[in-house]
């Protein structure tokens, strides 16, 4: 991988209860900017058990209890997914990812067909990245920061999720807020935060390495190039993202591409609509 320099990539594992089957590859999710392999719930344990397959799930360069660098890029995540299957010995997986790391699912299918046996993307960007697109990923990020700082010391972990979500609405225009996720689904999540010793809290997100690169290094590009096996994509009907509206360009790389609306849901369709989420997945990875 050239140049590449390789980083610790903090990983959950899920086990069926009932048994493995070890001729079946394993499920690797992937969450999105902003976010944690945490907040993947109880999902990644369901897929296990329901398969017999296990289940990995990773947080990205940059984000939860995964290594920090000073880069963050998307050819760097495509490598470090590259390199987590390499280090876990596996040769071929189901890939389900979110937003950004969704996009770098695509690209990964694409230009390693071999190592990929289906790809579930989550509300991924689709063709040219609109300033709407990008205006709704970074601003949300750095007041999802803001917001969390705000929180006064020693308060509980969640009653200061509670806090900072209410801080966050409070300011997004209401125009805005229709995108987002309902107020109570996002006092539910599971958000790993880091508690300091003077009692306030952070944001487990290298804020200021990732927002700059969203600024300079990250840009979504068109996909190129051809997959040709099972590919499934998953949209909310209130996401920025209107993966259901592009199908003509999905289809040009992903011919055999099926697409699914979750209605009601926002651009955090897994989070939104966990137990339809959860149904969908069956039904894919039952019919293959």
């Amino acid at each position: 991988m050239n140049d590449y320099v390789p980083i610790k990539l903090a990983y959950d594992v899920a086990e069926p209860m009932f048994g493995r089957d070890e001729n079946l590859c394993p499920i690797i999710f992937i969450h999105g900017f902003n976010q944690s392999k945490e907040l993947w719930h109880q999902i990644p344990y369901e897929i296990a058990n329901e398969t017999h397959r296990r289940a990995y799930a990773y947080d990205i360069r940059n984000h939860g209890d995964s290594q920090w660098s000073n880069t963050f890029n998307c050819d760097l995540m495509l490598k470090d997914l590259q390199h987590f299957m390499n280090s876990n010995k596996i040769q071929k997986a189901i890939i389900i990812a979110h937003s950004l790391s969704a996009y770098v699912a695509l690209k990964f299918a694409i230009t390693s067909p071999e190592r990929v046996e289906m790809v579930i993307a989550a509300d991924p960007l689709i063709g040219i990245e609109t300033k709407e697109e990008r205006d709704a990923s970074v601003p949300y990020g750095l007041l999802w920061a803001e917001a969390i700082r705000k929180v006064p010391p020693f308060t509980t972990k969640d009653m200061a999720i509670k806090l900072a979500v209410d801080y966050m609405y409070d300011q997004i225009p209401p125009e805005k807020q229709e995108t987002l996720s309902d107020k109570e689904h996002l006092y539910q999540c599971n958000y790993i935060l880091n508690h300091k010793d003077d009692g306030s809290y952070d944001v487990k997100l290298n804020v200021e390495v990732v927002i700059e690169s969203f600024k300079t290094d990250v840009r979504l590009y068109p996909l190129e190039g051809v997959y040709e096996g099972p590919a499934y994509f998953i949209n909310g009907s209130k996401s920025y993202f209107k993966v259901y509206e592009k199908k003509e360009e999905i289809l040009k790389h992903f011919p055999k591409a099926e697409l699914f609306l979750i209605n009601g849901a926002s651009h955090h369709v897994h989070i939104d609509a966990t137990e339809e989420f959860i149904q969908l997945l069956f039904k894919i990875l039952v019919k293959n």
